[in-house]
């Protein structure tokens, strides 16, 4: 698949030399994991602004992360750990410094049923916001299927989404056409691209720094 693309996340470190070829390639974006096995560091984020990228922070528990061994199971979503959630990323964040109304990712990356949708996510995802209101300005994006980013989005609880990597094979984003703005889609992997890293392009960022779909490439993949 060969699709214009200026946007990646990645578990890769990004070195100097790693933005500039992104940047040099049409890359605009760059995603990165809070913490966890690939907490992006002050270093990196120094890079990343330094070749004239911006920065997409992403939050999913990994490593040592406290129930970093649960989250790609339903059971993690839970209320209390919205707010544990919220309160880590705002730390995480916090540290790298970045601006206040900065938009923070928060990952359920495995394929999620609707029932699961409503009777974990949403309550997670309700917390959550609430939390991140209350302890600062950051607020919650969804990084997810179409199908839970469009429920979460509908309850009113997230603000974007970021639609997860390999999404067209889950169930829950199977023949789900998501063309609401705010979206940011995933739609190829450059793994064997930018120094053998596990990256995944995504597409439309408008000049405003919103993410927004393609609705035309959203069409395609949408089968």
């Amino acid at each position: 698949m060969n699709r214009s693309a200026n946007a990646v996340d990645t578990t890769d470190r990004i070195s100097p030399a790693r933005a500039s070829y992104l940047k040099d390639t049409g890359i605009n974006y760059v995603g990165r994991y809070l913490s966890g096995y690939w907490p992006v560091t002050l270093t990196e984020l120094d890079s990343i602004l330094a070749a004239g990228l911006h920065f997409i922070p992403i939050f999913e528990r990994s490593g040592s992360d406290e129930n970093a061994e649960y989250v790609t199971e339903i059971g993690y979503f839970t209320s209390v750990q919205g707010t544990k959630d919220a309160l880590y990323a705002i730390e995480k964040v916090d540290r790298l410094g970045l601006p206040r109304a900065t938009i923070i990712y928060f990952a359920v990356d495995f394929d999620v049923y609707d029932y699961e949708v409503d009777s974990n996510i949403i309550p997670y995802f309700n917390v959550l916001k609430t939390a991140l209101s209350q302890n600062s300005d950051y607020q919650a994006g969804i990084y997810a299927s179409r199908s839970a980013c469009k429920k979460v989005t509908n309850a009113g609880h997230t603000v974007a989404s970021y639609v997860c990597d390999m999404s067209n094979s889950m169930n829950a984003s199977n023949k789900m056409i998501f063309g609401d703005s705010g979206t940011l889609q995933p739609v190829v992997s450059i793994a064997n691209t930018v120094e053998h890293g596990s990256m995944t392009v995504a597409f439309k960022i408008d000049d405003t720094g919103n993410l927004q779909v393609d609705l035309q490439v959203e069409l395609l993949l949408a089968y």
